[in-house]
């Protein structure tokens, strides 16, 4: 294999200079072989060059897999508000009409007094949630990512 090589006159400012010397005293090239050590300066330029690039593109594909990821939770959360508010607005009118219907015109806070009906509800949503947080425990430890329908 035959290496083709072009002569081309060059000028080098002294700054240049210093390094293609510092260079060739640090990879030990004869101080005769300046063309050598130009050609090796370049391809170290160009092996950093496609590193770079390899490197972009890594952290953009890692980024797009974030954002996904993200997303993912986002509407997860966004889906479980809604429904949240959904029945919060539920419960807001079917109270409004019991009190409408029974002609409740004041209010006796749970601080004040809480009901056995309202003591019974709040064990079951508690019970509820920490059933809930064991299942998608459960889910993660075992590999599964997705945790569906989990809060």
């Amino acid at each position: 294999m035959e290496d083709k090589f072009v002569v081309k006159r060059l000028r080098l400012t002294p700054e240049s200079i210093a390094y293609i010397d510092e260079y060739a005293e640090q990879h030990n090239i004869p101080d005769l072989f300046k063309n050598r050590v130009i050609n090796s300066i370049i391809e170290e330029h160009k092996k950093i060059k496609t590193s770079e690039q390899k490197q972009k593109a890594m952290i953009e594909e890692i980024s797009q897999n974030i954002a996904k990821e993200v997303q993912k939770e986002f509407k997860r959360v966004l889906l479980g508000t809604n429904n949240a508010d959904r029945n919060t607005q539920i419960l807001i009118e079917l109270m409004n009409g019991l009190f409408l219907n029974q002609n409740i015109t004041g209010l006796l806070s749970t601080e004040d007094l809480e009901s056995e009906p309202v003591k019974v509800a709040k064990e079951v949503v508690q019970e509820r949630i920490k059933n809930l947080q064991q299942r998608k425990a459960d889910a993660l430890k075992g590999g599964e990512s997705n945790g569906e329908g989990l809060a």
